[in-house]
């Protein structure tokens, strides 16, 4: 880890001297616009830092968890026959032979229900926690301040409670008139409240 930790510093400071020496006309991707990002309030810009930083969370958070959520989805479509057909139908039928763009999303419910089904399935982030500001309590568990209370994306997302047959692989339970009634807190790969994860939307794009 810590080896390709220090490719991706080497790799993440090139990619900002690159981007500096090239004309920003010439350039269609997301560093231009973070190198020229001007504070509204300050009018200052990034540091080369602060660039640095911003890259490696997105490349950190923002490609290997999707990569990770397809890599799932595609496993489990191999070993659900009737889903890989529907959802090659739907492809079929929407794209055509071609690549999607923004504006198929919506179009494509079937493709969105199996990313879904493998986030619920297969959370890239499988735990998480908080830490109480103030004293609470659970089920009758008191939680002093101060105290970290973990939870786990994986064991809720497989609780029978609110998910019928809940270690099958079920893309239909992602139809609108199925997800009408579920809690809302019965899925929450990408956290919830207002802490969730700001690349929530992004990542379901992408995948």
């Amino acid at each position: 880890l810590l080896y390709h930790y220090g490719q991706l510093e080497l790799q993440v400071w090139a990619l900002i001297h690159a981007a500096k020496a090239d004309d920003p006309a010439t350039r269609d991707d997301l560093l231009p616009l973070l190198m020229h990002a001007t504070d509204a309030r300050t009018g200052y810009k990034m540091s080369d830092q602060q660039l640095h930083d911003e890259l490696t969370t997105l490349i950190f958070t923002g490609y290997e968890t999707t990569a990770q959520s397809v890599t799932w989805a595609v496993y489990l479509l191999s070993q659900h026959s009737a889903a890989e057909a529907a959802l090659q139908a739907e492809l079929d039928s929407v794209l055509a032979g071609r690549d999607p763009t923004l504006a198929d999303l919506p179009h494509l419910p079937y493709t969105r229900a199996v990313l879904m089904e493998s986030l619920r399935l297969s959370p890239p982030a499988w735990s998480n926690g908080r830490q109480a500001l103030e004293p609470d309590e659970l089920n009758g568990i008191p939680i002093p301040a101060g105290a970290r209370v973990g939870y786990s994306q994986y064991v809720v997302h497989r609780h029978p409670a609110h998910w019928p047959n809940p270690d099958d692989f079920m893309p239909e339970r992602w139809s609108p008139a199925a997800s009408a009634n579920r809690h809302p807190f019965a899925f929450f790969v990408f956290g919830a409240g207002k802490r969730q994860c700001i690349g929530r939307d992004l990542a379901l794009m992408e995948g």
